[in-house]
């Protein structure tokens, strides 16, 4: 039977490596970021290593899908019935940025506010996952919302129907 003995030497030893290898990797352990009342941009300036490992990923396994997608092409084209062409490859990731949805909300609201309209729903695109012919769509929506209570306005105050010149 062995002695009682400190566990806390070990405990250290455990914190410590623990520590290295966050530094080594540059992937920031929860325990070493510090105290919980820290600012937003502190805990930003503390993930830079790690979204800088992150980058580096997507470029790497990026360019092995897209050559792995050509040489599967490839074979299929040897070996099986000819497969669709295309003319190029490219992966799409997304942004390693943790964003803050309701900060470009807000920001967006602030350019409707300015009248912006359509570059405010082009700023929340991403967020929705919209694309440019929903971008439209939307703004059509917004324009004839807009059409209408101005058509509603002018019947409350017995004016004749008007058009809006430049409108589109």
């Amino acid at each position: 039977m062995l002695p009682q003995g400190e566990i806390m030497p070990y405990i250290q030893q455990a914190q410590w490596l623990t520590a290295e290898i966050g530094k080594i990797t540059r992937t920031p352990a929860p325990e070493f970021m510090g105290s919980d009342n820290a600012s937003g941009e502190a805990l930003k300036q503390r993930e830079i290593g790690l979204l800088g490992k992150v980058r580096r990923f997507q470029v790497n396994a990026g360019n092995r899908w897209e050559d792995f997608v050509r040489l599967s092409w490839r074979m299929e084209a040897a070996f099986s019935s000819p497969p669709p062409e295309f003319k190029t490859i490219k992966a799409v990731w997304d942004e390693a940025e943790l964003r803050n949805d309701k900060e470009v909300v807000e920001n967006a609201q602030t350019l409707v506010d300015m009248g912006l309209v359509k570059e405010a729903l082009r700023q929340m695109a991403p967020i929705f996952k919209w694309d440019s012919a929903k971008i439209d769509e939307l703004y059509e929506e917004y324009q004839e919302g807009q059409r209408g209570a101005l058509s509603s306005l002018a019947g409350n105050l017995n004016l004749p129907p008007f058009e809006i010149e430049g409108a589109a």
